[in-house]
């Protein structure tokens, strides 16, 4: 049993082919059939294929237990009405560059 994190990326071939290796990874799970619909995926230009194709992979990599998503990180924020330019991304990162207040007494 392994547990591993990693950030954000909103394109499937970031995480999926994680477990698309001959070796299979930090898991060491192997599936041929896996391997071929990530394979074929990253190289699909229709879109809805390709998402149709990853969507196939995330569902056997679930099932068969290759992986098991257990937490989910999330973080909060509180600031003054007056603080203004707060932004929420993916990576969960917060620059100051557009950070400004209004109003403030």
């Amino acid at each position: 049993m392994a547990m591993t994190n990693w950030g954000a990326n909103v394109e499937p071939q970031f995480m999926l082919s994680r477990w698309s290796s001959e070796s299979g990874g930090q898991s060491k799970w192997v599936n041929e059939e896996y391997r071929e619909l990530v394979n074929t995926a990253a190289t699909t230009e229709d879109e809805q294929e390709r998402l149709d194709l990853y969507a196939q992979a995330e569902n056997m990599l679930i099932t068969e237990a290759a992986i098991a998503p257990v937490c989910y990180n999330g973080s909060l924020r509180f600031s003054y009405p007056y603080v203004q330019g707060l932004d929420n991304n993916p990576f969960d990162t917060m620059g100051m560059q557009t950070i400004y207040t209004v109003g403030r007494e």
